[in-house]
């Protein structure tokens, strides 16, 4: 979990789960005795015997409440952060979230297929599979060549104290079941080949996190934010008036743009307040940044 932080076991504190990302394993809880604020929990904290330890949104909880510097090189690094800890049920029972809650149906979970990782989204926790064989079962076929069988984390049978990350082509074991809503048959109960549960040192890494910006400046390759991106300005060009000096004008506009493409792919050229306007590059290099820190 990166950095514990500090616990304070003095106040236990009531509250609501208000928000929780099941397979990304954090959420918030709306404390009833910490003046009603929202306070970050991670699944580490939470005292469960589950193979996923796991919130649901309404669920009552008890907690203590813990501080701990944010790691990494995001922004927020070096801040003191608050969290849940110690999470448990109402009087202290451990948390369960049961098959049903998830609203997943095992038609047989004593049959196991065998089969390979296709591909595995090391952050957001899911991906697909492909089984060694053709599979006919709950009166449905699954080819192997498209079984569309998907795959999520906390389906993963693992004695490791980190969030399970497949491999691609990793070889797997598994039942099937179907979630109500969706069209995807999914893999339970994975281990790996002969029924072993996955070890810490059978996990790839978690990966970086990607900070997908709405409103950066260019276009293309010039994003704003992007190694050699480039800031788009307009600037009003010469002349002005209409007629004959106005065509020409936008003549050479076209030329230049066509001249452009093939040299600087920087400059475009519009209408601006009813004078011919030109797009041109402006500003430097400037490195994006990632956002936040590691728990």
């Amino acid at each position: 979990m990166g950095n514990e932080g500090t616990i304070d076991e003095s106040n236990r504190y009531t509250g609501e789960v208000v928000k929780y990302e099941y397979r990304r394993g954090f959420g918030l809880i709306k404390g009833e005795g910490n003046d009603g604020k929202l306070v970050y929990v991670h699944w580490k904290q939470i005292e469960s015997s589950d193979d996923w330890p796991a919130l649901t949104k309404g669920m009552k909880v008890e907690y203590y409440v813990g501080e701990r510097v944010r790691g990494g090189k995001g922004k927020r690094a070096g801040e003191t952060q608050k969290f849940a800890a110690k999470v448990t049920g109402e009087g202290g029972t451990p948390v369960s979230v049961s098959q049903e809650d998830l609203s997943k149906t095992y038609p047989d979970r004593a049959t196991r297929f065998t089969g390979t990782v296709k591909w595995f989204h090391t952050r957001k926790g899911y991906g697909f599979i492909k089984p060694n064989e053709d599979i006919e079962f709950a009166e449905k076929k699954f080819p192997a060549a498209n079984a569309n069988i998907y795959i999520a984390r906390e389906d993963v049978k693992t004695n490791a104290e980190t969030a399970p990350v497949l491999k691609d082509g990793q070889e797997i074991e598994f039942t099937l079941y179907k979630r109500a809503k969706a069209s995807n048959w999914g893999a339970g109960d994975v281990t790996k080949a002969g029924g072993v549960p996955f070890e810490a040192e059978d996990f790839g890494e978690l990966g970086p996190r990607i900070n997908f910006k709405r409103k950066q400046g260019g276009f293309g390759p010039n994003r704003k934010g992007k190694k050699g991106g480039q800031k788009m300005m307009m600037i009003p060009m010469m002349g002005g008036g209409g007629g004959k000096n106005m065509m020409k004008q936008m003549q050479q506009m076209m030329q230049m743009q066509m001249m452009q493409q093939m040299m600087m792919g920087g400059m475009g050229g519009m209408m601006g307040g009813g004078m011919p306007m030109m797009m041109v590059q402006g500003g430097g290099k400037k490195k994006g940044r990632k956002k936040g820190g590691k728990w």
